[in-house]
């Protein structure tokens, strides 16, 4: 999918799918049938993207959005930064801005299909997540700058799923909406995410409150919610040295987790059992207590998906616990799973569920450092 010039139509990916099936009954063909749709699966992934992001006739308008703000918020002394989930995005009336008309004016035959936008905020400070707001922001698409062995910031926000990015406008007025009951199967699921922000962007407040030094405070919330705000003075120097990895929650701290939390699961086990046996000593319970060996994986992967959302679900998260959950299946199924396999496994799986992570380095980095382990 990074490669191709243009993207091919809808139609043409769902034709080319149906044309390749026959493919499956060539034993010889099948490996190029499972290539070609992995291609097909990360083209419809992009054009899926590109439906979600702002269409280039709106890039650098006035838009009225209504949504509602999931994340931590990044603010320092000049703006706030924050990712705006959206349920409804109009073109703003220009004749009602002129008028000093309410923000209730906008062209509803206009509704513009972005989903995440990356907004600032100049001047504001006290935005909490969870909060849904109503304002007029001016987007742009997705862009950064084109420089050799620089940041790409583009890439970054599309790996990221951001349709746009935009400013609020100061010269119009925003309102905080009340929160709404979950009532559309958007909310559905942006409902948890709402709720791990709120928890991360409680915690930073409580860390930020504790008697530790700056430095400190910044480790323990990168380590802790995924924070790596306060680590930006020392930043360099961790680059130098090799260490960022170490700072920033990555597939290692899911794994230690994951291996903590499976001796929880085995003493919560060990713990059942002996009640049981007392129990059954005593007359209580007739039949003789045994061992749960699904307690311990299952605690283990339990584990490592809420340190996984109480990092914020960032991508090097999820590629862990795709890898966690595959080693805890072969477990709950008693199977023997080579090393090797349980890495294909994985890489088929975020492969799958994340097309465009092929396109960051730590995806290949990752896997090439655990295959070059094995």
């Amino acid at each position: 999918t990074a490669w191709w010039p243009t993207l091919p139509t809808l139609g043409f990916i769902f034709s080319l799918m149906l044309c390749s099936l026959p493919l499956w009954f060539a034993a010889k063909l099948r490996p190029l049938l499972c290539a070609l749709l992995g291609i097909l699966w990360g083209l419809l992934s992009a054009q899926l993207l590109v439906k979600e992001s702002l269409p280039p006739a709106f890039d650098g308008e006035d838009i009225l959005l209504t949504g509602t703000i999931v994340g931590l918020v990044d603010s320092n002394a000049k703006r706030s930064r924050f990712a705006f989930y959206v349920d409804s995005a109009q073109i703003y009336n220009q004749s009602a801005k002129n008028d000093g008309a309410s923000l209730n004016s906008a062209e509803s035959a206009d509704n513009i299909g972005v989903k995440k936008i990356l907004i600032s905020w100049y001047g504001k400070k006290g935005l909490r997540p969870g909060d849904r707001w109503q304002f007029v922001a001016r987007l742009r698409q997705p862009r950064g700058f084109v420089n050799p062995r620089a940041f790409d910031y583009q890439l970054w926000l599309i790996q990221q799923g951001y349709g746009a990015t935009g400013y609020v406008r100061a010269a119009e007025g925003a309102n905080r909406l009340e929160n709404k009951p979950i009532l559309s199967l958007h909310s559905l699921f942006l409902a948890p995410s709402v709720m791990a922000s709120q928890l991360r962007s409680t915690l930073r407040k409580r860390i930020e409150y504790t008697a530790l030094s700056v430095r400190g405070k910044a480790v323990i919330l990168a380590l802790t919610i995924g924070d790596k705000q306060q680590l930006a003075p020392w930043w360099p120097d961790l680059a130098r040295m090799g260490i960022v990895h170490l700072l920033v929650i990555s597939g290692l701290h899911i794994g230690l987790i994951a291996l903590l939390g499976s001796p929880i699961g085995s003493g919560l086990n060990r713990l059942a059992i002996l009640c049981k046996y007392i129990l059954y000593r005593a007359g209580v319970c007739s039949s003789f207590p045994r061992s749960l060996s699904w307690v311990a994986p299952l605690c283990g992967l339990l584990a490592a998906f809420l340190y996984s959302l109480l990092a914020g679900f960032s991508l090097p998260t999820q590629r862990a616990l795709i890898a966690v959950a595959v080693i805890v299946a072969a477990k709950l199924c008693y199977r023997m799973i080579a090393p090797l396999l349980c890495m294909t496994w994985a890489l088929l799986l975020i492969a799958i569920s994340q097309p465009l992570a092929v396109l960051s380095a730590g995806f290949w980095l990752s896997f090439t450092a655990v295959g070059l382990l094995i």
